[in-house]
């Protein structure tokens, strides 16, 4: 794991000051919602990490009573939820989205972002869609009358709410988190560029993060630090923990998802823009990269934002 995306847990969970502002955005959405937002750490980071804020601590674990009455009354568990692939679909987005489980529970998958570095994600739920009983897809296989009383009643318990509710709640607090982050990322950056070894890099990270310059070739980014290419090049992959090629198609990716959401370019035009030789390669890269097509992320987009000028 890069010691960069460590301080960034830090400065986020770790930082009295951003902790504090965190919490209280969590807990004006769980007031407005009625939701419960849990939180899971992205790989590489453990619960052995210094959290300020026990509101926070608290939160660890994607959990909800429902949940874990199926999971501890049926055979085989729950039927396939799988929280973890949705942390990575987050990741890879880099935005928040809704999605149902196999037993017809909603929630809100939020990623935490940090220098562009996804380093936690918010679970928020659950709620049901429509107001119904509980599917006897869920109940069926649990024999022990007792066990069923349980689930029907932890599933009573579980809020009703439109989807479109859900989007655009889900689309603030992310919008906050960015905030929030972005405070954190500062502080991130300045303590890095006075302290790092790798101070060389850490300025042509700024430059390249904070504004919409050309991202330079390995060989001008190496002469600056008057260093040969190879000899950057390994610092680069010890440091991020990726080559430098793969950061430049992730900084590209990243910018071009800004063009979907905030221009009417053409997909063509974007991949262009964005710095892609053609459109067939850049949406070969943004489907591996975040696994959906620049096309649906714009509809995805789009959508969200409708929904929140509707509100």
């Amino acid at each position: 794991m890069p010691v960069m995306q460590i301080r960034e847990f830090e400065m986020l969970f770790g930082n009295t000051t951003a902790a504090g502002m965190l919490q209280n955005v969590i807990l004006s959405f769980e007031r407005l919602s009625g939701l419960v937002v849990t939180i899971l750490l992205a790989p590489g980071i453990n619960t052995g990490y210094q959290l300020v804020s026990d509101f926070l601590l608290k939160r660890l674990g994607h959990r909800n009573p429902f949940c874990l009455q199926v999971k501890n009354s049926r055979p085989g568990g729950c039927g396939g939820y799988d929280a973890k692939k949705r942390m990575e679909r987050a990741g890879m987005l880099k935005s928040p989205f809704v999605d149902e489980c196999p037993q017809g529970i909603m929630e809100a998958i939020i990623p935490v972002i940090v220098n562009n570095r996804h380093i936690a994600t918010l679970y928020c739920g659950p709620l049901r869609l429509e107001k119904r009983n509980c599917r006897e897809t869920v109940l069926r296989p649990v024999k022990d009358p007792a066990k069923r009383k349980k689930i029907i009643r932890a599933w009573n318990d579980i809020p009703y709410m439109r989807k479109e509710d859900l989007e655009t709640g889900a689309e603030m607090l992310f919008y906050a988190l960015s905030y929030i982050s972005s405070l954190a990322a500062e502080t991130i950056l300045e303590m890095k560029r006075k302290n790092s070894r790798y101070a060389y890099i850490d300025n042509a990270l700024h430059d390249i993060y904070n504004s919409n310059i050309s991202i330079p070739k390995l060989s001008e980014l190496a002469a600056k630090a008057q260093m040969t290419a190879s000899r950057y090049s390994r610092a680069f992959e010890r440091y991020m923990n990726k080559g430098f090629s793969d950061f430049v198609t992730e900084t590209k990716i990243f910018r071009s998802q800004k063009m979907l959401q905030n221009t009417s370019l053409g997909i063509t035009a974007v991949a262009l823009e964005a710095g892609f030789a053609s459109h067939s390669y850049y949406s070969k890269k943004f489907k591996k990269l975040t696994g959906i097509t620049p096309l649906a992320y714009r509809s995805s987009a789009l959508q969200a934002r409708k929904t929140s000028e509707k509100e």
